[in-house]
């Protein structure tokens, strides 16, 4: 198998590990919204019991796991179907902007950011409040990327 054929067959298995959990993401969302979680977080007073802790905490790690996926292998496998040097991330990431993923490159790295917040940091319930406004602030974006990577790699028949 080439490197080309390889990097099809990822990316084709990584599209769809990545439709997966969106939807277990727009799940989640739906379950926060009709539980109004929003709204109690906004509430100083209110402390979040452990199953919306635990919702929270899947959502994070949802997220989490849906940009690395996007990062760190769909992009990847565009860059090699494509052959790109994938040897430096920042380059990944401006071919993305390139290819009209996102406005902006500096989008995808404020979501590795984040989603490195949410992976490396010991979260107090505090943080935890805070943090939920800023993921559910870039959810839309994570969706709109996949469908603008799907569509890309539709068109020139990646996958």
């Amino acid at each position: 198998m080439t490197s080309i054929e390889l990097g099809k067959q990822n990316l084709k298995e990584s599209m769809e590990n990545l439709n997966e959990i969106l939807d277990l993401l727009r799940y989640i969302l739906k379950k926060i919204q009709t539980e109004n979680l929003i709204e109690k977080i906004e509430n100083k007073e209110y402390f979040l019991n452990y199953e919306e802790r635990i919702l929270i905490s899947s959502f994070f790690q949802n997220f989490s796991l849906a940009v690395d996926i996007l990062l760190n292998r769909i992009l990847r496998s565009l860059d090699i179907i494509e052959q790109e040097d994938i040897s430096r991330k920042l380059d990944i990431v401006i071919r993305a902007e390139k290819r009209g993923f996102v406005k902006d490159y500096k989008e995808l790295i404020k979501l590795k950011d984040l989603r490195n917040k949410i992976a490396h940091e010991y979260l107090k319930l505090t943080y935890e409040k805070e943090l939920l406004k800023l993921v559910l602030d870039y959810i839309p974006l994570l969706f709109d990327i996949y469908k603008k990577v799907h569509d890309y790699a539709k068109r020139y028949r990646y996958i």
